[in-house]
């Protein structure tokens, strides 16, 4: 059975999945972030060695994720592409094949690396928003801001990952609000792709619940979230 962790945020379900990715049940909505797809590719042009069985792993994650929720929607907040030489033809036919098998909508708010998704949109059935979608309480983007007035805002970009005690770090584990300049909380969506990325801990103050490991763990608003990203 799967561990989770359910968050109440602005009066709202939320549940946090070891998948990396995060269940708004009301609106039957899958949140990921940062997906990256290609950027083994990409990185192999540079002569950098990445698995290449990452992008397979990636798009069976999600898509077992939407089978077992039974998810009506998928919202990506930014950063499904890494870079224009990781769109190599193989990979745009196994993306394009698994979305013809995956029926569902897919939604996505444009990040960084997104520059080229027009060119895979249509082919790989993706509903592109502006930069910022907004859905009852809550304000989906890429990278985090200052917020607005009245809205929770969710974003992804900085690749959180959490650090525990001395010397121990544990990778892309947790959906981690935390406050930004303004006084806007976002909650920072982690990198849904096998092996994370780059990342920054967050270091003070964590609280989580006991077990075996670690499942989710919020820092506390108002304290520093220390984060690097790609």
């Amino acid at each position: 059975m799967r561990e989770t962790l359910t968050i109440e945020v602005v009066d709202e379900c939320v549940e946090l999945l070891p998948e990396r990715a995060a269940w708004w049940g009301r609106r039957r909505t899958l949140l990921v972030s940062d997906l990256h797809l290609g950027k083994e590719q990409a990185f192999a042009t540079l002569g950098i060695g990445v698995p290449s069985s990452v992008l397979d792993e990636t798009l069976a994650r999600l898509g077992r994720c939407v089978a077992d929720l039974g998810a009506e929607r998928v919202l990506v907040l930014g950063d499904v592409l890494h870079a224009r030489h990781g769109l190599t033809p193989a990979v745009v036919d196994r993306v394009s094949a698994w979305r013809r098998a995956l029926r569902v909508e897919i939604g996505v708010v444009p990040g960084n690396h997104d520059r080229d998704l027009a060119t895979v949109a249509a082919s790989w059935h993706l509903t592109t928003h502006g930069t910022e979608l907004t859905d009852g309480p809550f304000r989906f983007v890429h990278e985090p801001d200052a917020g607005v007035e009245g809205r929770f805002t969710w974003a992804g970009h900085l690749h959180p990952a959490v650090a525990a005690g001395r010397g121990q770090r544990f990778g892309q584990t947790a959906l981690l609000p935390h406050r930004c300049p303004g006084g806007g909380a976002p909650g920072l969506q982690p990198v849904h792709r096998p092996g994370g990325g780059t990342g920054g801990p967050v270091r003070p103050a964590l609280r989580h619940r006991p077990g075996p490991r670690v499942r989710g763990a919020i820092a506390r608003a108002g304290e520093p979230v220390v984060s690097r990203h790609d």
